[in-house]
């Protein structure tokens, strides 16, 4: 995945980067790197070397700065990271990589764009944990929250999820059919989820953006069936 993004730079200063949950980023060899979780704008500025590659983690919260009083700094601020060297701004979502990437072209610095494939594939996180474990289960649940969160619809996405999760990839038509509603609005639905990156296109259908968010919506396996021991019978030795 790395190789790929670098060759980007071979066309431009300045590429976005979306990978969904689970998928690593690592900073390349030489380069600075700042973390908008951890740091304002502009101390992330500060840590970019002239000449030398900056990745910008959780890029998204660039959209939040761009809201303050020094907004029409950042954007100009960008474009001259981006003349000094490659520059590489890393987000999650695709609603905000579409605003972003619509902010910087208007900046005068439209980005290459790079995607996780929405394949289906389970993200290399999940590869590492074991199968049915409590900590595979709170990563599904993290991810599956703050994608609802960067969504819209709230408990009507949750019946989505439900019904993709019993029935597995479904149509529009027949998700508008379940959920009682009309086909505009479960469009609108499986849209936001899309944006989310909560869910893909699976041909003509909808499926989970990777198999195991199915996990949260099924109840747990059924427990074992202990049966009582069977009575022994009595030796008449033992009497004795």
């Amino acid at each position: 995945m790395e190789d790929d993004l670098l060759s980007l730079f071979e066309h431009g200063r300045c590429v976005l980067a979306r990978a969904d949950y689970g998928y690593e980023v690592a900073t390349p060899a030489g380069w600075s790197e700042a973390d908008l979780e951890r740091l304002p704008f502009q101390a992330a500025v500060a840590e970019a070397s002239a000449g030398k590659g900056l990745l910008v983690r959780n890029s998204a919260l660039l959209l939040g700065w761009s809201k303050t009083r020094s907004a029409h700094e950042l954007w100009g601020s960008l474009r001259a990271l981006a003349r000094r060297g490659p520059l590489l701004l890393l987000c999650r979502f695709p609603r905000h990589a579409k605003e972003i990437r619509s902010r910087l072209k208007t900046a005068g610095v439209p980005p290459a764009l790079w995607e996780t494939p929405a394949s289906g594939e389970v993200p290399p996180l999940y590869r590492r944990l074991p199968p049915g474990s409590e900590l595979r289960r709170l990563h599904l649940s993290y991810e599956w929250a703050t994608g609802l969160a960067a969504a819209r619809g709230g408990v009507a996405l949750r019946r989505v999820a439900f019904l993709v999760a019993e029935a597995g990839p479904m149509t529009v038509p027949a998700l508008a059919r379940s959920l009682g509603l009309t086909a505009g609005a479960t469009r609108s639905y499986a849209r936001w989820m899309e944006e989310a990156a909560l869910v893909r296109r699976s041909g003509s259908a909808l499926d989970f953006r990777h198999p195991l968010l199915a996990e949260l919506f099924q109840g747990p396996p059924p427990a074992e069936v202990k049966l009582p021991p069977k009575e022994r019978a009595w030796d008449p030795v033992e009497l004795d």
